[in-house]
């Protein structure tokens, strides 16, 4: 298959053909003829910011220079994609993809689509049409609302047959209360396998087809759909096994395949256990327990700004910003005051930005005098984040917080602005163990969470080390250690060179050592932090274990983002029968 770059398309026409069904009709311009064979697919460029991989998509209909495609609005980019209008431009790569081979000696052709995958068959009936090859279409959708295909298939001469699971249908031709598969059957209950069956919709539907193909002794291909990051054949991510030795790729090798030829174990998830809870309803589903070294902290709710991005005068300003949080967490703490870096401090990258503020604060005398009080008025639990260049200045800061009245302390060992003290101290286990033990012993009625570095080899000997010197949690992670240049000037964007990078950008990597912890079995509660910028991303950390989050970067751009996330996940908890949502916490499926 050749490799294709993209290419401008026009946007002719963009409209949703039943509203509110969420299905969109999609039709571009390439601007020279281009023939498109059943099977193959175009890949979109994407149009979110945030998004690197192209989408692909099933080529509905193909007339002379246009192609057009059905797609439902399921994430950022198909909204974008919905929204646009006639005279837009959009990158388009292909047509792409193997065509399907079709036996030109077949009695005839049974086409099985199930919802949106029925896009996907369109253009094949219409070539079996051109070869004189009989056609039954047999369509399954969820309910009315998804039926937007089945008059095409009738204009291409097949018999079409529909079946919803849900009721609304009164007509002939129309079955409801079922699935597609219960249409297949009795058709191939009389065929005696004289058909070819070609079947596109979700993988379990596709699974059933074959089983059933095997049964009837029909031949049977199915088209596959994968996550793709390139398209073309390059990256090998959309991978399909056909054996253990044996691999395909849907974007190159497919995305039709003989049925029989894969390895169905693979493609189809075990079903997902069921999280429904059969604790009775509390009065508040998000209170959260982190049960330390013989202490306990308790949270309304499992939320928490990141240290660093919330200040107490921008809090006094608007007391809003607290709601939904179970406690407040303070700006690093230092034993003199700090002015911080030179500027620029901060500069945005994709999907994130750096900053180098260089710990400035007003020094903790200053600070317990002042601002504490400030902080404390909201009534919420108060986590004061303590930095220190040396391991005296940590346990100095830590004495004098416990005597002014603070209970939680956050250890600050890990900050990549500083060029002296907390990168050395976070690194390595020995001196991580160092620090927080001292610290531990200096006030050891303190609830005692370590903020640890991403910047390490192995996560996972720190956190035992910090946790086996008295820590009662950890939190993780804070910036990644980052650098951009302006390639104009040829200088650094940050006047102090390097900065630490946040944003979801860095998401993949938090989850990734939140869930190494976990999984190491240390016994020690996690607050996960880093990228969460909507509740899905909140719910990522608390699957992967993690039993509180950190809000950050996000909230500057979206003041009440820890509001969102709140109801987002108790919206999620509803749909899925959760009442509690430490019931969530280290959830993750992996076989």
């Amino acid at each position: 298959m050749k490799t294709e770059s993209f290419r401008k398309g026009i946007v002719k026409l963009c409209y949703e053909p039943k509203p509110k069904s969420g299905i969109f009709l999609l039709e571009i311009d390439l601007g020279k003829r281009t023939k498109v064979v059943p099977g193959q697919f175009i890949s979109l460029k994407p149009l979110n910011p945030a998004s690197v991989m192209p989408r692909p998509f099933s080529v509905y209909k193909n007339e002379g220079s246009a192609v057009s495609v059905l797609f439902q609005v399921v994430g950022p980019n198909t909204s974008l994609y919905s929204k646009l209008k006639k005279g837009d431009s959009i990158n388009v790569i292909g047509p792409m993809g193997r065509p399907i081979s079709i036996n030109k000696k077949a009695k005839r052709y049974i086409l099985v689509g199930g919802g949106i995958g029925t896009a996907a068959l369109l253009l094949l009936s219409k070539r079996l049409k051109e070869l004189k090859i009989p056609a039954t279409a047999l369509l399954g959708f969820k309910n009315l609302s998804q039926m937007v295909t089945n008059g095409e298939f009738a204009v291409n001469d097949c018999q079409v047959k529909v079946i919803t699971e849900k009721a609304g249908l009164n007509i002939a031709m129309f079955k409801e209360n079922g699935l597609v598969t219960d249409l297949l059957e009795e058709e191939l209950r009389e065929d005696k396998g004289k058909s070819v069956v070609v079947a596109c919709g979700p993988n379990p539907m596709l699974k059933a087809v074959h089983e059933m193909c095997l049964k009837y002794g029909n031949e049977c291909q199915v088209m596959l759909e994968e996550v793709m990051a390139c398209s073309s054949g390059s990256c090998k991510g959309c991978a399909i096994f056909l054996d253990e030795k044996t691999v395909k790729h849907v974007c190159s090798d497919g995305p039709a395949f003989n049925s029989s030829l894969l390895d169905w174990s693979r493609l189809i998830q075990p079903p997902v256990i069921s999280l429904s809870s059969q604790r009775p309803r509390t009065s508040n589903p998000m209170e959260t327990i982190l049960v330390g070294n013989g202490k306990k902290l308790v949270l309304n709710y499992p939320f928490l700004p990141a240290s660093g991005t919330l200040g107490i005068d921008a809090l006094e300003r608007n007391p809003s910003i607290a709601e939904k949080m179970g406690a407040l967490v303070t700006k690093g703490v230092t034993k003199l005051s700090r002015a911080g870096n030179q500027k620029p401090r901060v500069c945005e990258t994709p999907s994130g930005m750096l900053n180098s503020i260089g710990l400035e604060n007003v020094g903790i005398k200053i600070f317990t005098k002042e601002e504490l009080p400030r902080w404390l008025q909201f009534g919420l639990p108060v986590i004061v984040n303590v930095s220190g260049s040396t391991l005296e200045e940590y346990v100095d800061n830590s004495m004098i917080l416990v005597d002014a009245g603070v209970t939680i302390l956050e250890i600050n060992i890990s900050c990549p602005n500083v060029k002296e003290g907390g990168m050395a101290f976070g690194a390595y286990p020995e001196t991580a163990y160092k620090v927080i033990g001292k610290v531990c012993q200096a006030v050891p009625q303190a609830f005692i969470i370590v903020k640890l570095t991403p910047n390490v080899t192995d996560i996972v000997p720190v956190t035992k080390a910090v946790r086996d010197a008295g820590a009662d949690a950890v939190s993780l992670i804070n910036t990644l250690s980052g650098m951009a240049i302006d390639v104009e000037t040829r200088r650094p964007r940050l006047g102090n060179i390097l900065g630490g990078l946040s944003g979801p950008a860095i998401r993949p990597v938090a989850v990734k050592m939140v869930w190494q912890v976990v999984k190491a079995n240390l016994g020690i509660p996690t607050i996960g932090i880093g990228g969460i910028d909507s509740y899905g991303a909140s719910l990522e950390f608390i699957i992967a274990g993690a039993q509180a989050v950190g809000v950050g970067t996000s909230s500057f751009a979206k003041r009440n983002i820890v509001s969102e996330i709140h109801d987002g996940i108790i919206d999620y908890m509803k749909r899925k029968g959760i009442n509690r949502i430490q019931d969530l916490v280290g959830s993750l499926v992996t076989n």
